[in-house]
């Protein structure tokens, strides 16, 4: 639980939009799993995604935002690695999408699962 509260203090202070889409996925799957503990780099995240998507199938729209914020997020990453110009309008979607990525976190209630 601890480690959970730590994930949200985090999520909380950050604007960082892969930070973001990581705390989420470990803070969901925390939720999802009884508060099982789980340290994973970002580079897990799709793989965690994936196995979220059956638990949060009661939970209509998450899995969905989710893929969305992901894909917004890998795009934005290459962007910036090929100096693409719409990098911009990139980052304006994923800013304008953060707090309700974070608010997916922040009002799971993974007792109902």
């Amino acid at each position: 639980m601890q480690q959970k509260q730590s994930y949200l203090n985090q999520l909380a202070s950050t604007m960082d939009p892969p930070l973001v889409l990581h705390l989420v996925v470990l803070i969901l799957f925390q939720s999802v799993h009884k508060n099982a503990m789980i340290h994973a780099s970002g580079k897990f995240v799709p793989e965690l995604i994936h196995h979220l998507s059956k638990p949060l199938s009661t939970k209509p729209g998450y899995h969905d935002k989710l893929l969305e914020y992901q894909n917004l997020v890998i795009r934005s990453i290459e962007s910036q690695r090929k100096e693409i110009r719409d990098s911009e309008g990139l980052q304006s979607q994923l800013e304008s999408k953060m707090q309700s990525i974070k608010d997916l976190a922040l009002n799971f209630g993974g007792d109902e699962l």
